[in-house]
């Protein structure tokens, strides 16, 4: 059985294992726990706003966990004054007293019965490699549909503030869509640097450039080689009415296992094609929820014939059309056009408008890649788009990081 952690003593607190009466700290004072907190995502203290009462005192404040209590000084928590309004310290071996401003902090030793008598439902959840499996895979169909289908909305809408609040930085409307548009065009592996360029221009600036003008912008924004036979045909050399400093960035693209029609290149010179084409009417679709004539615009996005027989500069290849297909069509939908109608029309317009979205999200086609066949073969459903969306907010968030506590689906086997 591997070693007790942290996380075991978090899930025994918040699962309340540990009882809230008949308890004593280390120094022999009466611990009652009144309210068991809430757990802290982010830095500081474990837990925040518990309520106790120690001997006579009612005492709110933040509780802290550790294995040790000489660990209270390895991670320099003393030094720290994120710590200062810590009132009760929980470990599994009182080894060091530990003090606030030269006061100590009352300690409480979980019961080593209590850790043992839990440790074997909860070492799975321990484990040092999930990518075998994930702990949860065989307990899956005990948990009810409704608590799976609620999980999973929970999920998407995070997803979406993830996006948004990532994606778009801007604050203008039309920044902020456009922003989004030029990441999500950057699909898997090119999102950063497609990120920084749109983060470095202002969309607004380049709505009168004819369609070479923007190709030409894009691929010095790029810093990627042009080829000679571009710069001949499209008279490439011609002056931008725009002053954008193109040293201001410093871009990593990746090149290696992506398919061609995804390289950097091909995408970022569709997506100068198809802001051409949609720059007056991407606004106003999202607010009024016309899906069906932004995606017809990506039917007709074309680029430099040149590419059709070159997978790299100066590199022939088969002869090939590239459109952006129903896949591609399919991946703007779910991961930039459904966010930002939602984001547009619950801001702009106050309108909640997510059971349409969700509805979309629904009728859309599942997606495909390595964590998403990972998560169906651990038995969780993969039927649309909604459910991809979801999958992929789960294991980035939680199963990645084996944040099983705070996971719904976690949170639901262990209690």
């Amino acid at each position: 059985m591997s070693k007790p952690k942290e996380s075991l003593i978090q899930y025994l607190w918040m699962q309340k294992k540990i009882p809230g009466r008949g308890l004593c700290t280390t120094s022999g004072k009466k611990l009652e726990i009144i309210h068991y907190g809430q757990i802290n995502t982010l830095g500081g203290p474990d837990i925040f706003q518990a309520k106790l009462r120690i001997d006579e005192t009612l005492w709110v404040g933040n509780v802290e966990f550790h294995v040790n209590g000489s660990d209270w000084y390895k991670h320099n928590h003393d030094t720290d004054s994120a710590y200062n309004n810590v009132i009760l310290h929980v470990v599994l071996n009182d080894d060091r007293q530990v003090a606030v401003k030269n006061e100590m902090i009352e300690t409480f030793v979980v019961p080593p019965s209590l850790v043992n008598y839990h440790s074997e439902k909860f070492s799975p959840f321990l484990s040092s490699n999930f990518e075998s499996g994930l702990p949860c895979a065989s307990a899956l169909n005990e948990i009810p549909e409704f608590h799976l289908e609620s999980w999973k909305l929970r999920l998407l809408i995070d997803r979406w503030e993830d996006k948004l609040k990532d994606n778009a930085p801007k604050t203008d409307v039309f920044n902020y869509c456009w922003s989004m548009i030029m990441v999500t065009f950057g699909v898997k592996y090119n999102k950063i640097p497609m990120r920084m360029i749109a983060n470095s221009i202002n969309f607004k600036e380049l709505v009168n450039l004819s369609s070479h003008e923007l190709d030409n912008l894009f691929l010095k924004l790029s810093q990627l080689e042009m080829p000679i036979s571009i710069e001949e045909n499209q008279n490439m050399q011609m002056e931008i009415p725009v002053e954008i400093n193109t040293k201001q960035i410093k871009l990593e693209w990746k090149f290696g296992g992506i398919r061609p029609a995804n390289q950097p290149i091909i995408k970022l010179m569709q997506f100068s094609s198809f802001f051409y084409l949609a720059k007056d009417k991407l606004v106003d679709a999202m607010l009024n929820l016309d899906f069906k004539s932004i995606l017809r615009i990506t039917e007709e996005v074309k680029i430099h014939s040149y590419w059709e027989t070159h997978s790299a500069y100066n590199k022939q290849c088969k002869e090939r059309k590239l459109n952006l297909g129903r896949s591609f069509q399919n991946h703007l939908k779910i991961n930039a056009l459904y966010p930002l109608a939602f984001h547009l029309n619950k801001n702009l317009n106050g309108l909640d408008i997510s059971e349409k979205i969700l509805d979309n999200y629904r009728n859309s086609l599942k997606e495909t890649n390595r964590i998403l066949s990972f998560m169906e073969q651990n038995g969780f459903e993969n039927r649309n788009g909604m459910d991809s969306q979801s999958l992929l907010q789960l294991y980035n968030n939680y199963c990645q990081s084996k944040n099983c506590l705070n996971c719904g689906i976690g949170a639901k086997i262990l209690k």
